[in-house]
């Protein structure tokens, strides 16, 4: 998702209830200096306002020499972050930048400048952002082998799919149900069930009501996925 600033009708950005997921970019040259280039969304410095959405899963095909020289403009998730670039409730993570599969790292942020986060925001590698209610799967700035796997445990989303419901754009949204893993014998749940905050949109992208297990504290999962919303 690609918006040109110098497009008047293309120069913001509002995305609420949207799963971003599973695209992927080729490039055989970064030959555009300082223009970004995102496998999820790439908004160069333009306004945009992100809330309960899932950026995950997509990723940027590059040779290795031009991302290490472009390192600043590449990211599997999102690029072209600025200061009016604001993020609630929404999970980037999971997003990934190589030549292949086998050399592939997480890069959700495009390195620039600390995410202006609202707040209640899951972030993978590479993103960091000034908010106390933000959640990051690495205590480090970049991951490890080992942080990958235990980041994609602790989200536990489920392949993307149709979840049932609707939506003003499509009959059959697809979306990433939110699960459980196993951690010594105890069944535990997705960091983000219940993570959010009490100023969620009021359904999900399925249109299904928000909050569901969080309804007495009103609090909303973290993404465009409520575990067990109703119609």
């Amino acid at each position: 998702m690609y918006l040109d600033p110098f497009k008047p009708d293309e120069s913001i950005l509002d995305l609420q209830n949207v799963t971003v997921s599973n695209n992927k970019i080729i490039l055989h040259s970064l030959h555009e200096k300082g223009r970004p280039q995102g496998g999820g969304i790439a908004t160069p410095r333009i306004l945009a306002s992100t809330t309960n959405s899932s950026i995950v899963f997509n990723r940027v095909r590059a040779p290795k020499s031009e991302i290490q020289a472009q390192a600043d403009w590449v990211a599997g998730g999102y690029t072209g972050i600025s200061d009016h670039t604001y993020m609630l409730n929404s999970i980037l993570a999971l997003n990934y930048v190589g030549e292949d599969e086998q050399t592939e790292t997480e890069a959700n942020c495009d390195g620039i400048l600390l995410f202006p986060s609202l707040g209640y925001n899951i972030f993978g590698a590479v993103c960091k952002s000034g908010a106390e209610t933000d959640t990051y799967l690495f205590d480090s700035y970049e991951a490890t082998e080992e942080g990958q796997l235990e980041a994609v445990k602790k989200l536990s989303l489920l392949p993307l799919a149709d979840n049932g419901g609707k939506n003003t754009l499509t009959a059959n949204p697809r979306t990433h149900a939110l699960g459980f893993y196993f951690e010594s014998g105890q069944l535990i749940p997705s960091i983000a069930i219940d993570k959010g905050s009490k100023d969620c949109v009021d359904v999900d992208q399925r249109g299904f009501s928000r909050p569901a297990f969080g309804w007495q504290w009103k609090i909303c999962d973290v993404g465009a996925y409520e575990l067990n919303a109703k119609p």
